[in-house]
């Protein structure tokens, strides 16, 4: 279920480039620098997921949730990859940071992502898929000493069983925004690279 959330915005990022004359081959051709930071993301995020001995090390060591390095490695892969580029890649770039700023709030300041209890009942969210969040290393049902609640899981997903934050639907858009800017001619992107801002 989670796979279609991501889905759906790569989609219309998709739908979206083809509108503006650009072609999916085209994605293989934009530079990225960095992809290191990428891959030591999804490392940690293996971990934060499926080692639980190293996972609560690494939190006791740095007094903080795993995710919240992710989303900065993320993050700081954003910002090296943003300079010179299309006005559209920067300004969804910046969306899947100001989204993922959004997250990692929620997540600092109350140790993991809250959650909406009445947000799961909205999205017809299984038993078993509760059980299962509850177990998980990232989340925490939302209560009164939650702090910025509106920043958590709080907006029900029912087609798909899934609670978001308001940080995961501004990332979202921002990806969908990379991959249609993404699928630009690259001498369109070179063009829209050089053009002053204003």
């Amino acid at each position: 279920m989670l796979a279609v959330l991501v889905a759906v915005p790569v989609a219309t990022g998709v739908l979206l480039g083809y509108a503006r004359g650009g072609r999916l081959r085209n994605l293989l051709d934009v530079p990225m620098r960095a992809s290191w930071l990428l891959l030591l993301a999804a490392g940690l995020q293996f971990v934060h997921f499926d080692v639980a001995d190293t996972r609560e090390a690494i939190e006791s060591a740095l007094h903080m949730s795993l995710m919240v390095p992710i989303f900065a490695l993320v993050g700081i892969w954003g910002l090296v990859n943003l300079p010179a580029r299309p006005r559209l890649t920067q300004v969804s770039v910046a969306l899947v940071l100001l989204g993922g700023a959004a997250n990692v709030a929620a997540i600092t300041t109350n140790g993991r992502m809250p959650y909406s209890q009445s947000a799961l009942v909205a999205a017809h969210v299984s038993d078993e898929q509760r059980a299962r969040g509850e177990r998980s290393p990232k989340h925490v049902a939302a209560d009164a000493a939650t702090r910025l609640p509106w920043l958590g899981d709080v907006i029900p997903v029912s087609p798909v069983q899934k609670v978001i934050s308001v940080g995961d639907v501004v990332l979202l858009i921002g990806v969908a925004g990379i991959v249609a800017a993404g699928m630009s001619p690259p001498v369109a992107r070179r063009r829209a690279a050089a053009e002053p801002a204003g």
